[in-house]
């Protein structure tokens, strides 16, 4: 009788031994190698521990050579933000010109600046603004612009002339109280751009007319050239656009200036100057 007890007691310590072994984890303290060809590790395999990571040396190829049900491809997944302190590159060689360039299958957010060594293909160029220039190698057009002189930019010929700039709903102009003087109107152009025309618009309703004129200002030679001149026709005629066409004129700031002389006749009365724009070419990068 004490011999089956005895037994029996054995028996259950043997099975609770083996019940243990089967649940409890195993720690290895010593260095380990595994042989196999493939070794298994179905459950997964849990790597460092809270406060204190561990490294993990792989040389080979990650590959998750499962698929769905219906042979697709199940990729290897990273649950997790993913750290690389590294290069990032596809193919045995880094580095561009072997035709295995990184892949990205789908959108992407870039919470940062992009630097780019290289060039950028594939890029929907309507949707970059026309304010973008490329710095490595801009292409140059010609655009035009334009130059608004209001009546607040002249000077009377005569600092003696009495003269105002009324104010109300037909807008600003230049009014004289003395007929047959210039008013001299500055500017400031663009430094290489190209002139091509001016607009004065003006009101001559008096019996004489009215002139425009674009003149070159040497600053070293003390001379000024007219670059073109156009007037209006004699009599009252009302509102006009005095057009000054064909001057063809490269701004050269460098020892030039420019205005515009806007001249009211000396027959009659009821002349004003409201403003002038000028017409001109430049080139920018784009």
């Amino acid at each position: 009788m004490k011999n089956k007890f005895l037994i029996g007691v054995l028996a259950f310590a043997f099975v609770f031994t083996m019940f243990g072994v089967s649940y409890a984890a195993t720690e290895w303290t010593d260095d380990n190698t595994f042989t196999g060809i493939v070794n298994w590790f179905p459950n997964g395999v849990k790597i460092g521990q809270q406060g204190s990571g561990g490294v993990t040396f792989f040389n080979g190829t990650i590959v998750n050579e499962t698929t769905t049900d219906e042979g697709g491809d199940i990729p290897v997944t990273f649950g997790d933000n993913v750290r690389i302190d590294g290069e990032l590159w596809r193919g045995e060689n880094s580095g561009p010109g072997d035709n295995m360039p990184v892949k990205v299958n789908d959108d992407m957010n870039v919470y940062g600046d992009i630097a780019v060594s290289g060039t950028v293909d594939g890029v929907d160029v309507s949707a970059i603004p026309d304010t973008y220039v490329s710095q490595g190698s801009p292409s140059w057009d010609s655009r035009s612009g334009y130059l608004s002189i209001t009546p607040g930019a002249c000077l009377p010929e005569d600092g003696a002339d009495n003269y105002e700039f009324p104010m109300g709903a037909s807008g600003s102009y230049l009014e004289a109280d003395v007929d047959g003087t210039s008013f001299y109107c500055s500017m400031q152009l663009p430094n290489g751009a190209t002139v091509s025309s001016i607009k004065a618009y003006v009101k001559d309703s008096g019996a004489g007319f009215m002139t425009a004129t674009l003149y070159q200002s040497q600053l070293t030679g003390y001379t000024s050239t007219n670059l073109g001149t156009r007037s209006t026709v004699a009599g009252p005629s009302g509102n006009q656009i005095i057009n000054v066409d064909s001057i063809n004129e490269t701004v050269d700031n460098s020892s030039n200036g420019y205005f515009l002389e806007v001249y009211f006749s000396n027959l009659g009365s009821d002349y004003n100057f409201r403003g002038a724009i000028v017409n001109y070419a430049y080139t920018a990068p784009y």
